[in-house]
């Protein structure tokens, strides 16, 4: 936005798809009754705000708050729209509204292509109805400035009566992480017959891999097929899939290690991607095989290269590209994610993990997860003044400081959330670990104090998801294995 006092973070305190607008619920109001501060209302901003005469004006200055995006500055009015590269009118976006860093194309939001296969792919669902919510929900934690820093809701936010605002993304993810995943089982499943399902992936030969590689499907011994399996669970067979399926490899986020860590970063770095050009959308891809450990927030193409540290808002790759890090990125990134687990943790939920805290004592941890603080730290941090500024300082009235020290370009391509991260790596995380190894020592000494006999023991546990019966069978497995000498 061109009125610093108007700036705001992105597509955390501005929702570009919303429902209902209303500037009411966007800013304070004046005893007089004019607006005040931070009435942002869309992303078409429009019509005049401030407590002086005359009035400031964003937009193009036209009567009735039009809202019209048009290359102007401040006051102007009946300014031509740019003509766009296929010979029509169109607005600018990116770094600007004007000709002077302003890009004719600006991706915001993936439209899947495919099936689903992490809870993470949700960021880019429409979950808000107004324009104070967030842009990007799910699996993201930036504090709402409309909310104080230490709570979750604000009851009849600027005296408006009844319009509580909440913290919809700490809600959403509270509910949604440590309950529900995509278990990709369906994909192989849905539109064959069982028996096609069972020969193609040998169902006598367990486990197998599905649609995600990550998850493996381990029929129990009683499992004759899936269709006998689905007929025998009834109602609770979104529970007898859950219980057959495991994580090849999952993560504990509460790891302190900074190796393990950037091991996990690190395998965003291996596939390729196919890129197209928007000005030219009907050419053949050119596929893509970056160097370096990379985020794409959007499932299938890119429509620029990589975002690398230090690039400029005035090319399109912020705004259309993918974020890639080098190793010394990807170095102090790990390091960042082990300082906040150990400052925060530990963590009993993925939800705890994503989400900030706020009832923490440390202010920082108010304001946002541990992951994307980490993330802003060492990733988004120094950010080209061609890309953006920062937010406003907080106006009067009723606003947190959520916003202090961030970046206006939140939300954009180029810019790393929590959110790109965990919509690749959310399916492999949890909150605990399900493999142990068990290690007992003892030994026998004399009078001296000499050794003259010692025992060790190792075994490796396996957790499983069957209910531990004190009556079992003889013989039945626990899935251990051992070794002692």
């Amino acid at each position: 936005m061109e009125d610093a006092d108007q700036r705001v973070r992105g597509w955390v305190d501005a929702n570009p798809r919303a429902l209902a607008i209303n500037p009411r619920w966007e800013g304070a109001i004046t005893a007089d009754g004019k607006r005040q501060g931070w009435n942002v209302t869309s992303a078409l901003m429009g019509g005049a705000h401030g407590t002086g005469l005359p009035a400031k004006v964003v937009g193009d200055g036209g009567a009735g708050n039009r809202g019209l995006v048009a290359e102007a500055s401040e006051g102007s009015e009946n300014v031509e729209p740019q003509l766009g590269d296929v010979g029509r009118y169109q607005g600018l976006g990116g770094a600007s509204n004007t000709t002077v860093g302003g890009q004719p194309h600006a991706m915001i939001y993936d439209v899947p292509r495919s099936p689903l296969v992490s809870i993470g792919q949700f960021q880019h669902a429409q979950l808000s109805r107004y324009s104070f919510e967030p842009g990007f929900i799910v699996g993201n934690s930036y504090a709402d400035m409309k909310i104080p820093l230490d709570a979750t809701v604000a009851n009849n936010f600027n005296d408006f009566s009844g319009h509580h605002v909440s913290d919809t993304s700490y809600e959403v993810n509270k509910r949604l992480w440590d309950d529900f995943y995509f278990s990709t089982l369906i994909l192989d499943y849905q539109g064959s017959t069982g028996s096609a399902f069972d020969t193609v992936y040998s169902y006598t030969q367990k486990p197998f891999s599905l649609a995600n590689p990550r998850m493996e499907f381990v029929p129990e011994a009683s499992d004759a097929s899936l269709d006998k399996m689905i007929t025998a669970a009834a109602s609770k067979l979104p529970e007898v899939i859950s219980s057959r399926i495991r994580i090849a490899g999952a993560f504990n986020i509460n790891s302190t290690s900074k190796t393990a860590w950037k091991a996990v970063l690190s395998s965003m770095g291996a596939s390729e991607f196919p890129r197209i050009a928007p000005t030219n959308p009907t050419a053949a891809p050119v596929w893509k095989n970056p160097k370096g450990t990379r985020f794409s927030r959007f499932g299938h193409v890119a429509t620029a290269d990589a975002f690398t540290k230090g690039g400029d808002g005035q090319k399109p790759a912020f705004w259309l590209g993918w974020r890639e890090l080098d190793a010394d990125e990807l170095d102090k990134l790990a390091q960042a994610i082990v300082d906040e687990v150990k400052a925060r943790g530990p963590f009993r939920t993925l939800a705890g993990f994503i989400n900030r805290d706020p009832s923490a004592s440390n202010i920082e941890h108010r304001r946002k997860g541990a992951l994307q603080a980490a993330i802003d730290r060492k990733v988004n941090a120094g950010l080209s003044s061609s890309i953006s500024d920062q937010p406003a300082t907080k106006p009067s009235g009723p606003f947190s400081d959520a916003s202090n020290g961030e970046s206006q370009a939140v939300g954009h391509a180029g810019y790393l959330m929590q959110g790109d991260v965990l919509q690749s790596l959310g399916p492999i995380l949890q909150a605990r670990s399900d493999y142990f190894r068990v290690r007992a020592y003892g030994e026998v000494r004399d009078a001296s104090g000499k050794v003259i006999a010692s025992a060790s023991c190792e075994a490796f546990v396996q957790r499983g998801t069957n209910y531990v019966d004190l009556l079992r069978t003889p013989g039945d497995s626990w899935g251990i294995t051992h070794h002692c000498g």
